[in-house]
């Protein structure tokens, strides 16, 4: 009944509620730095050392193993780290998307409610970054959750240690840990719609993988792929947006404390070459360059650009 819930919400709203504050001894210099940019060096020396000490058959490769009973304990272990992924994003976007999506329809409607967000006129939508509510503990959770998927290049490795991690896979998985731990940091609003967008398309994407882990490919493949380019399409929009609005400051009353200049660049340079990545991938996955790769009928959304190295597993 409306009772229940209500004490349902009261206590999400007494356990969840933080603010930025509560999270001051990471975001504050040096370990703000140091945090992240630790984790990518281990990252870099993981991707260096680890095809080394791996048997060449890998873990969990049905077509390599010998024995394939551990090989189905390895699948499942696969499995259900995408499973736990996905997850994780559909929680993370119910969490954000909700009060979010909430905010920007009271808050002027579609258009002049996400301008809102993006330009953070009078530095009302500061209210989204340093309220003490739910909202701020899914920012902060996502922005750990960029720490799990380098978890993602391990267990590739884990699999076939001889396959070329491709650039698109390692790329997008430090550089998108760097911008998001940092717009954390700035506490920048507009964060939210990348946030947004990035975990409705990891929800889909990471549900993929793990189906194909136990055998089964979903027919959706070319959709999935669409909506990887169009997510790249979508955040450079916003991103041209807001730094459109960040020029123009005096014109619509934008509001950005700090960091501003340096995260536009940082964004808009990281969404532009994926935006240029994924669109030549998906148009040669379909045939469109006069070119079509291998797996584009079949195959996973990664199919493709693996063809050199043979079945790589994770665009993002």
């Amino acid at each position: 009944d409306s009772r229940t819930m209500s004490s349902l919400y009261n206590l999400y709203n007494d356990y969840l509620s933080l603010d930025f504050h509560q999270f001051i001894h990471i975001y504050s210099p040096p370990t703000v730095h140091i945090i992240p940019l630790t984790a990518i060096a281990l990252y870099f020396a993981m991707m260096y050392f680890l095809p080394k000490v791996v048997p060449k058959e890998g873990y969990g490769n049905l077509r390599t193993a010998t024995n394939k009973e551990s090989a189905e304990k390895w699948k499942l272990l696969y499995f259900t780290w995408n499973m736990f992924l996905c997850i994780l994003s559909v929680l993370m976007l119910l969490g954000v998307g909700v009060p979010v999506v909430r905010y920007i329809f009271t808050h002027g409607g579609l258009v002049n409610g996400t301008w809102n967000v993006i330009c953070n006129i009078d530095g009302e939508a500061s209210y989204l970054t340093d309220a003490k509510i739910p909202l701020v503990f899914w920012g902060w959770l996502f922005s750990c959750s960029k720490y799990f998927e380098l978890f993602d290049t391990v267990l590739l490795i884990l699999k076939n240690p001889g396959r070329k991690i491709l650039l698109l896979h390692w790329l997008h998985h430090w550089s998108v840990l760097l911008i998001t731990w940092y717009i954390g940091y700035y506490r920048i609003p507009v964060g939210w719609l990348y946030l947004i967008v990035n975990a409705l398309v990891h929800s889909f994407m990471y549900y993929y993988y793990a189906m194909t882990e136990i055998g089964q490919r979903p027919s959706w493949s070319f959709y999935l792929t669409l909506g990887q380019t169009l997510q790249m399409v979508l955040g450079t929009a916003i991103n041209v947006s807001w730094f459109y609005g960040f020029m123009h400051a005096d014109e619509y009353s934008c509001v950005c404390q700090r960091g501003c200049f340096n995260m536009f660049l940082g964004i808009g340079a990281m969404y532009l070459v994926y935006l240029v990545l994924f669109t030549k991938f998906f148009l040669e996955k379909y045939g469109l360059l006069g070119k079509k790769v291998e797996g584009a009928k079949k195959g996973s959304p990664n199919k493709s650009l693996q063809s050199q190295g043979r079945k790589s597993k994770k665009l993002e």
